[in-house]
């Protein structure tokens, strides 16, 4: 089993989220809100038994929604942020920095 960490950052301003990992939901949250001085909003950490993992993250509320997949390779940072109306994401090995 492998750790996969998804940072929720930028663009987030009191949004609805919903995450699915392989198909099972691993957040569900209102009012997710990005902290400015920190540079993110949610982090949410999930053991994941079968590589690759499917990410699905939803926003109802603007629309939006993305499928990322993610090669896991012992601990894996995922970054999703919102930017002009658009997911975009960032995969790392290495855990991101903030403030």
């Amino acid at each position: 089993m492998a750790t996969l960490s998804i940072h929720l950052q930028e663009g987030f301003t009191g949004d609805t989220v919903l995450i699915d990992v392989n198909g099972k939901e691993v957040f569900h949250e209102e009012d997710v809100r990005t902290k400015l001085l920190l540079g993110y909003a949610a982090i949410i950490d999930v053991e994941v038994e079968q590589p690759p993992a499917q990410v699905t993250i939803e926003l109802p509320e603007k629309e939006l929604s993305s499928c990322i997949p993610v090669p896991i390779m012992g601990a894996t940072y995922l970054g999703i942020s919102l930017e002009d109306d658009e997911v975009s994401s960032m995969i790392s090995q290495k855990p991101f920095g903030y403030g």
